[in-house]
């Protein structure tokens, strides 16, 4: 059986994951089938310590945790997707979990920084009015660009 065209239709057409994310869990899952081959293991026969081998290896070769990461969920997603196809009985991960990672620290403009941005503004009309109030609001109340993108002119209090 074509395990990877059948996965890929199921993510575009079932789970309607975007064209990338698409790509790279087949990518990924394209890798681990080779892992299992060069083991003489079916996809369908792979249990967890076999998936936990194959971390491993990944985590040897260097790999960083957010791309294993994203490796523990193209396995997920493909071992619960061979579960619902009837293609395996039981579910082989329910205890894998995805590394832990490192949570980034916001980056952030100095007071000279600002002012020059918001003096490197030109021009004139909506366009260059709006820009400006966006740039101003985000820098006096401390707020992400996402929660400016959300807000309604009723959330604002004149």
């Amino acid at each position: 059986m074509d395990w990877l065209s059948s996965f890929t239709i199921y993510l575009e057409e079932e789970k309607n994951f975007s064209f990338l994310t698409v790509k790279s869990y087949v990518a990924d899952i394209r890798d681990f089938l080779k892992f299992l081959k060069l083991k003489g293991i079916k996809a369908e026969d792979a249990d967890y310590p076999k998936v936990r081998e194959y971390l491993s290896f990944l985590l040897d070769k260097g790999l960083e945790k957010s791309t294993l990461a994203r490796r523990v969920s193209s396995l997920r997603c493909f071992f619960h997707y061979l579960q619902i196809k009837g293609y395996i009985s039981s579910f082989p991960l329910p205890f894998l979990r995805s590394p832990k990672l490192k949570k980034k620290i916001p980056s952030f403009l100095e007071e000279d920084e600002v002012e020059k941005l918001l003096n490197g503004i030109e021009g004139g009309g909506f366009s260059f009015l709006r820009d400006k109030a966006f740039l101003e609001l985000l820098y006096g109340t401390g707020m992400r660009i996402a929660e400016l993108i959300g807000l309604n002119i009723q959330d604002v209090d004149f």
